[in-house]
């Protein structure tokens, strides 16, 4: 299916969805849909919270899979086979670029959050200012991404705080962690996940793998939403301090821990040529050969895995990332407080 078929299947459920009598369903934004049950009753753990739980899809046009896992739950919803236990909201989010098959139209969305009103300029930085307000009054939130090139496998990426750590371990036990500390993932306006943290939620985002309406892609997306509503719903009812359960029922190996150990940036007018054939997690030793950077040779610093190989920039004429080089930690060196 075209993402023009899914982002009409979108609306036509979201009409559907709408005339169910149990819910209050709104669209407080274009392809914005919050859904709340009508007999809810507030638990505590939500706080001053609106939506318990925020799922996002399509922050990066080209990256499909999201709205294929949101029209998969709303499909389970209408038929009754899945529960909406609490509010939600489901965010569709770069639709100028993901209508022209592009990762981004004027800038990236992703790096938009938290501008100020003087800043704001381009589409993405407008429509950032449209979701933030539910971003603000969300608890817990899921951002699905897709990476450019191939993957190994799919992996959790979000900045580390203890909340964070533990939401991603508890919905996807096997999945591999990249964080971060310190240092913004982003000079520029904030990722999603950083924003909903500054506005004291849980935000974390998944890397499925590469770019495309998979459909095991779509089934690992659904299963960690689903997880993610058990998971939300204990803690809403114990309404105590964040404590999810170590792992789920099946899940015997848990996935691994990364962090930053190389970044390889350029200049507006830089130029950079990575070796054919880099992808996700693939291994490189010290003074492996990545490539090119502005005409000098780029070398892995240590042993590691690459992440987020570029081979031509996302925004033509402007500073940006080549490559980044992952190295693995255990859970004892994450910081002691967050």
């Amino acid at each position: 299916m075209s993402i023009q078929n899914e982002l009409g299947e979108y609306l036509f459920l979201c009409e559907e969805m709408q005339k169910l009598q149990n819910f209050i369903v709104e669209s407080p934004e274009p392809y914005c849909l919050t859904i709340s049950p009508k007999k809810y009753m507030r638990p505590a753990g939500l706080g001053n919270k609106r939506f318990a739980f925020a799922l996002m899809a399509l922050t990066h046009g080209d990256e499909t899979a999201g709205i294929g896992i949101v029209n998969a739950l709303l499909r389970l919803a209408l038929a009754g086979i899945v529960q909406i236990p609490f509010p939600i909201a489901l965010i569709l989010g770069n639709i100028e670029a993901a209508e022209r098959g592009k990762r981004l139209w004027q800038s990236d969305l992703n790096r938009s959050f938290g501008l100020e009103a003087k800043d704001v300029a381009t589409y993405e930085e407008k429509r950032a200012r449209q979701l933030s307000g539910i971003l603000k009054e969300t608890l817990f939130f899921l951002d699905i991404h897709q990476t450019i090139e191939p993957s190994a496998c799919p992996f959790f990426i979000f900045p580390y705080y203890k909340e964070s750590y533990a939401f991603a371990r508890a919905i996807g036990y096997r999945h591999h962690i990249v964080t971060h500390w310190g240092k913004p993932f982003s000079v520029s306006g904030k990722c999603t996940d950083q924003f909903v943290i500054d506005h004291g939620g849980v935000g974390i985002s998944i890397e499925l793998g590469q770019r495309g309406l998979h459909p095991e892609q779509i089934g690992d997306g659904l299963g960690l939403t689903l997880n993610s509503f058990g998971e939300i719903s204990h803690f809403l009812n114990k309404g105590e301090h964040l404590s999810f359960s170590k792992n789920r029922v099946g899940e015997t190996e848990e996935g691994k821990l990364f962090t930053f150990s190389q970044i390889e940036k350029f200049e507006a007018d830089g130029k950079f040529s990575l070796r054919p054939g880099l992808t996700n997690f693939q291994p490189v030793r010290e003074g492996d050969n990545l490539g090119t950077l502005d005409e000098k040779p780029l070398r892995a610093n240590s042993d590691g895995f690459i992440l987020f190989p570029k081979y031509t920039s996302p925004m033509p004429g402007k500073a940006g990332e080549a490559i980044r080089i992952l190295k693995p930690i255990s859970a004892v060196d994450l910081p002691k407080a967050d």
